[in-house]
């Protein structure tokens, strides 16, 4: 029986139980499991979409204290900075 390629914990479970039914050791099914489950992971681009939201976030949090603490709560307009960081006044 073919394993079910998906990240959720239904399907994780599955997995396991399919791996013990067809005589793997416990441990090993586990880390079986493991394996397809971060592989679905990445397949949809999940761990790389989550890194550049968080990334995002934490870019912009930076930004808002910064612009609070030195330009009097002035708004930095974001798009100057897209080409390499600098930019002409």
């Amino acid at each position: 029986m073919p394993l079910i390629k998906s990240k959720s914990s239904e399907a994780f479970k599955k997995n396991i139980k399919a791996e013990i039914k067809a005589g793997k050791p416990q441990k090993q099914a586990v880390a079986i499991a493991y394996s397809v489950k971060r592989s679905a992971k990445k397949a949809k681009g999940g761990m790389v979409h989550d890194d550049v939201a968080q990334d995002k976030k934490m870019i912009k949090k930076a930004f808002a204290m910064h612009d609070k603490q030195e330009h009097k709560g002035e708004k930095t307009d974001l798009s100057k900075l897209k080409h390499g960081g600098s930019c002409k006044w």
